[in-house]
C-alpha cells in the first residue's frame, strides 16, 4: 500500500516491525497535534461554555482541560485529515498505475479511522493533563483566563506543575507511542 521498503527491511522481521512502528508513531504525532489544534481553535466557537473534563462542570472559555462537543468533533476531523493525507501520499508514492490510486484497500480505511481516533485521543490526553497538572485561573482585575498563578488570580483548575509546551509534548508522545504500537501490531501502515 505504501512505498516499498528497502530490501533489508523487506527480509528482516525486526526491521519490518520497526518500520511499522515508526510510521505509526509519525502518524500518531501529527494526528494528535492536528486534533488538539483543531479542537482548541474550533471549540472556542461553541455557543455555550465548555465543560472541564475532570469535574464535568461548566468553566470559562480558555480554561485548560475544558472541552466542548464542537471541539471534540474538530479533534476527530483533524486526525481524519492527517490520516487521509498520509494514505493519499503513501499511495501516490507507491503508485504504479492510475487504478491503484482509487483502490483504497481495507488497510487504508482502517488507517484513516484510527487517525481520527488518534486525533481524539491526543486531544483527550491533552485536556486531562491540562486540567490536572497545568494551572488555569482567572485574573480578577482583567477577568481574563490565565495560565500563570499570581496575585489577583483565582484558580479554576490544575496545579502549576508543567506548562502548555510540556502538556503538548506529553500528549503527542503518548499518542505517538500508542499509534506506533497499534500500527506495528496490525501492520497497517
Amino acid at each position: 500500500m505504501f512505498a516499498s521498503a528497502p530490501p533489508i527491511a523487506a527480509s528482516h522481521p525486526f526491521a519490518q516491525q520497526l518500520a511499522f512502528l515508526l510510521r505509526g508513531a509519525f502518524l500518531g504525532y501529527y494526528c494528535c497535534c492536528c486534533g488538539d489544534t483543531w479542537s482548541s481553535e474550533i471549540g472556542v466557537l461553541s455557543r455555550g461554555d465548555p465543560i472541564l473534563i475532570t469535574k464535568l462542570r461548566r468553566v470559562r472559555r480558555g480554561t485548560n482541560g475544558a472541552v466542548s462537543l464542537l471541539g471534540i468533533l474538530a479533534s476527530i476531523a483533524g486526525g481524519l485529515s492527517v490520516g487521509v493525507a498520509f494514505v493519499l501520499a503513501g499511495n501516490l508514492a507507491a503508485l504504479s498505475s492510475i487504478h491503484q490510486l482509487f483502490d483504497l484497500q481495507g488497510k487504508a480505511i482502517r488507517v484513516v479511522l484510527c487517525s481520527g481516533l488518534a486525533g481524539l485521543a491526543g486531544s483527550f490526553i491533552d485536556s486531562v493533563l491540562g486540567a490536572t497538572v497545568q494551572f488555569s485561573g482567572v485574573d480578577r482585575e482583567t477577568l481574563k483566563t490565565t495560565n500563570k498563578p499570581g496575585k489577583g488570580v483565582t484558580r479554576i483548575a490544575g496545579v502549576n506543575l508543567i506548562n502548555n509546551d510540556a502538556v503538548n509534548f506529553l500528549s503527542a508522545a503518548i499518542t505517538s507511542v500508542g499509534m506506533g504500537w497499534l500500527m506495528a501490531k496490525y501492520k497497517w501502515v
